[in-house]
């Protein structure tokens, strides 16, 4: 068994460095019984989160307000406090075990993640059925829809002129680019900004994929992007300012990382997303000494402060808003976590391995039965709405589930939804059972014209991009250095034995486009001959090649591999095009603009690595 984690080690900071501070407990809303205000919620003096994110960070304009980090015992959230003077204060809350004298390296701060001005808020299945259900009457639902259809059109609309729009295409690529950059994604947008043509037969086939793939989670989630909006972590009002029903949002603008705030009526929820109630509309106010939002927030989806990121659709006009009116939120018990391990000296390995078994199984478990759930509940509210006792007795079982492998509880399928086979037909492609019992029915809700209209355009896009992609490669002579002559045959043995690797991934995959937009297995890869490129055997340390060689070897990949495709006549949609643009993208962005006289072209793009 495996136990990993994927977080970037930072810096280590001295025990004395760490000072506890008391959670607040404070009464429910509803007056029944009290909550942990402040859990999973501590803070970082704004001195140590700069020096972080400029060491760590360096393509980052702006020091990120809220970091999820790990250290040691402790797991949570900081928020950046200028006014600290000691580096992290943290909280019991946040405590997950005892370390008795922790070593060094149990006190090296580890980022998980941390806010980020490029999320826009997405719109899924869960929250579309929640927001139809909060609308006031049938005129206010139809108002709703076409407000949502048109921001989908607008999707594909521009999905469909990146074809042959620059501009357009920069613009899709950069709304999805964020901290933990996919490869799809970077490997266009990057060498489109460094100059290079749509027409690039491997820039062609990355964007024709990540349109493959944003089509299938539409499909799939009906995941539409609203403008003006953000994905952001919740945390405390940890100076007791807001009043009941009111939030203090601000987000960093694109240009030179100063934060701007939100002003007026905003909708706020969080994943899951299935009670009538997860969704509130709070007031955004101005407070400059906050960020993040009131007690309300334990009202979404009953979520704690350790990393939940909440989505602020603040994208949605006022006039929309005033369409809705909030739902009762639900009932979320405490959730008491079951029996921890004291790391004192006396504790046994057959003790520890036991209770990592017991808590994987339960976790496997827990994720398997939510899938279950949510997918009931999505046909559920289709059929009954979101607002039938069927759906609400469902969306509290989806609650349990999300935290039964830290809370033991076992959750069971009610047998009413175990025998429920009446689908939507959005449902049918992705239904595992397919099983002969399954009846389907031609939705008309939000979600099922969303499925329709996605169906339509991606049959219409296919053709305008197949003919592009079935053209043969071509090589760019510009892009040949007289100096890559002498890492030819260096180069050729590398490429041969990562063609190998990228097929024998491919195979993993079998054409699925989404699941190589977020695998980790391209990226281990591409480490791993990057390393080769620079001649290091750890990213971590610094290449001896200097900038002359790498353009030169980066133009020998180039050769090598469009070569054998150009004396394959092969067609751009079957070329393996990816190797300079995975190993040496940096270089590639650089070579181009050398050629177009711009030798910054990669610091204006705040590459990650150099």
């Amino acid at each position: 068994m495996i136990v990993t984690c994927v977080t970037v080690p930072t810096i280590r900071i001295e025990e004395d460095q760490l000072v506890e501070i008391p959670d607040v407990i404070r009464p429910r809303p509803s007056g029944n019984g009290e909550f942990n205000f402040t859990d999973g919620c501590g803070e970082i003096s704004f001195d140590f989160a700069k020096e972080m994110t400029e060491k760590y960070y360096p393509e980052l304009s702006y020091v990120p307000s809220v970091f999820q980090i790990r250290c040691g015992p402790l797991k949570g959230v900081l928020v950046a406090n200028p006014k600290l003077t000691k580096r992290i204060e943290y909280r019991p809350s946040m405590k997950k075990f005892d370390i008795h004298n922790p070593t060094p390296s149990q006190l090296t701060v580890e980022v998980c993640k941390l806010s980020s001005h490029r999320r826009n808020a997405r719109l899924n299945r869960q929250f579309l059925h929640v927001l139809v259900g909060m609308c006031k009457d049938d005129e206010s639902k139809s108002i709703l829809e076409r407000y949502i259809m048109q921001r989908l059109r607008a999707m594909l609309s521009e999905a469909k002129n990146s074809i042959t729009s620059r501009e357009v295409a920069l613009r899709m690529l950069k709304s999805q680019l964020s901290e933990d950059d996919t490869n799809i994604c970077q490997q266009a947008f990057y060498p489109l900004m460094a100059g290079y043509d749509l027409d690039e037969p491997f820039i062609k086939m990355q964007l024709h994929r990540f349109r493959k793939a944003q089509f299938k989670f539409l499909l799939e989630k009906s995941q539409v992007e609203l403008p003006e909006s953000r994905t952001v972590f919740g945390v405390c009002d940890r100076y007791n300012v807001l009043k009941p029903g009111q939030v203090c949002i601000s987000v960093p603008t694109q240009d030179n990382g100063s934060y701007i705030p939100i002003i007026g009526k905003v909708l706020v929820g969080k994943n899951p997303c299935v009670h009538p109630g997860d969704i509130r509309i709070l007031e955004a106010v101005r407070r400059d000494e906050l960020l993040g939002p009131d007690q309300t927030f334990h009202k979404i989806s009953g979520s704690d402060l350790d990393g939940d990121r909440i989505l602020g659709l603040l994208g949605i006009k006022d006039v929309l808003i005033e369409l809705l009116e909030e739902r009762e939120p639900g009932e979320y018990p405490d959730k008491t976590v079951q029996e921890n391990i004291d790391c004192a000296n006396e504790v046994t390995q057959d003790e520890i391995i036991r209770k990592l078994k017991d808590y994987f199984v339960q976790y496997e478990s827990s994720k398997t039965i939510l899938g279950k759930l949510s997918n009931l509940h999505c046909a559920i509210a289709d059929k009954f709405g979101i607002n039938s006792d069927e759906a609400i007795q469902l969306a509290e079982k989806c609650s349990e589930a999300v935290d039964s492998a830290k809370t033991g509880i076992v959750v069971q399928i009610p047998r009413f939804y175990e025998q429920f086979k009446d689908l939507p037909h959005y449902m049918q492609d992705e239904d595992e059972d397919c099983s002969s019992n399954r009846t389907y029915y031609n939705s008309t809700t939000l979600i099922g014209q969303i499925h329709d209209a996605v169906k339509e355009y991606m049959d219409e896009i296919d053709k305008l991009v197949n003919e592009g992609l079935k053209t043969t490669v071509s090589i760019d002579k510009t892009l040949l250095l007289d100096s890559r002559l002498k890492y030819i045959d260096t180069v050729s043995e590398d490429f041969e034995n990562y063609s190998k690797e990228v097929k024998s991934i491919e195979e993993k995959l079998q054409g699925q486009y989404a699941a190589e937009l977020k695998s980790s297995e391209y990226k281990k890869l591409n480490d791993k001959y990057r390393c080769k490129f620079l001649e290091i055997s750890d990213l971590t340390y610094e290449t001896q090649l200097s900038i002359e060689q790498r353009l030169a070897k980066a133009s020998a990949c180039y050769d090598v591999c469009y070569n054998k495709a150009v004396n394959k006549r092969q067609l751009v949609e079957k070329a393996s095009l990816s190797y300079p643009w995975s190993v040496c993208l940096y270089e590639m962005c650089f070579l181009m603009g050398r050629i177009l006289g711009d030798d910054t072209v990669c610091s204006k793009l705040q590459f990650k690595y150099i």
